[in-house]
């Protein structure tokens, strides 16, 4: 009997070999070698058996290793074939039209350096020195103009706060602007009603004073408003807070001269009778009866007043005008 290569002897049991019988009368006939057989072929003897080739005993083993190896990897690694399939279809994706086709980096902007924030309307502008303080008694600024305008006349005197450190120059500076401002035919003379006239002795049907922000606060504040402003109380005085005549008001955008003229005619507006008035539309000019020194805004005008003891409810309507200083533009 032919021997079985060596890897078939440790894996097969050794095959016991058949008796020879040799007929007395004819010669010893030595049998053809069989070829390897496989368990399998033990199992299905009725099959035909085919030689393999050399290079299969190889492959066989390899293509074993390889499918083990591959399902161990999934196993251990579940997530990775996810992310596999993701980027596929990501990259599927972005073929079809997305950012992907020819479309430049996206690049974020630096951050913009930090800004100053502008002051709310309402609160002072940064300027010049103000008078904090003063006697609360007043004296008459020399000066007289004729009438201006036709009508019932309202004789006037202009007059500052003594001991509130406002120089001659800036007192007749102010009674200057004050009968200018009156005289103008923009102003209350505009409606045809009545006329004006400034004196600096007798009887006057009013006084405009420039009196300290002290004396200012006292007089005018008190209420639900925190921000300096002028007022007029019905005693037939306005008061021209100084703090405001120095600086002006945010809404006027640093127009000094613009909110001196709008600050005169509010107030003595009130000595002729008017209510203050509201933003009748976006982009409009003012009433000269708002409340400008605060805001030209509705809404910021609500907030700031808090609508209590103004005469008027001011509504949340997004309505913002512009500065005007004018009852006749």
């Amino acid at each position: 009997m032919r021997r079985l290569p060596e890897f078939e002897e440790r894996s097969l049991p050794p095959r016991p070999k058949p008796p020879v019988r040799r007929p007395a009368a004819r010669p010893v006939t030595v049998a053809q070698p069989e070829p390897p057989v496989s368990r399998s072929s033990m199992r299905l003897a009725e099959r035909p058996r085919r030689r393999r080739t050399p290079w299969q005993w190889y492959a066989m083993p390899l293509a074993l290793i390889a499918t083990v190896l591959v399902i161990v990897g999934l196993d251990r690694f579940p997530n990775d074939a996810g992310r596999l399939a993701s980027s596929a279809e990501s990259r599927a994706q972005v073929g079809q039209g997305g950012v992907g086709q020819g479309a430049p980096p996206v690049v974020n902007p630096p951050s913009p350096a930090p800004v100053a924030m502008p002051k709310a309307n309402p609160e002072l502008p940064d300027g010049d020195p103000i008078p904090i303080s003063g006697s609360g008694q007043f004296q008459i600024v020399p000066g007289t103009s004729p009438k201006a305008g036709s009508g019932r006349v309202y004789r006037y005197t202009v007059e500052i706060e003594s001991g509130a450190a406002i120089s001659e120059k800036d007192a007749t500076e102010f009674g200057a602007s004050v009968q200018d401002t009156l005289s103008s035919p923009r102003s209350w003379i505009g409606g045809g009603l009545f006329s004006v006239q400034r004196v600096a002795s007798g009887y006057s049907d009013f006084q405009v004073t420039l009196v300290s922000q002290g004396t200012a606060d006292q007089v005018c504040g008190g209420g639900s408003i925190k921000y300096p402003v002028s007022c007029y109380l019905g005693q037939n005085r306005v008061y021209i807070n100084a703090a405001r005549w120095v600086r002006g008001a945010g809404a006027f955008k640093g127009d000094l001269n613009a909110y001196r003229q709008y600050a005169i005619n509010h107030e003595v507006g009130h000595r002729f009778g008017n209510n203050h008035q509201i933003c009748a539309g976006p982009g409009r000019p003012a009433p000269v009866m708002m409340q400008q020194t605060l805001s030209v805004s509705n809404d910021e005008l609500a907030d700031v007043t808090g609508n209590i003891g103004q005469g008027l409810v001011v509504p949340h309507n997004g309505a913002v005008c512009t500065a005007n200083s004018w009852p006749y533009p």
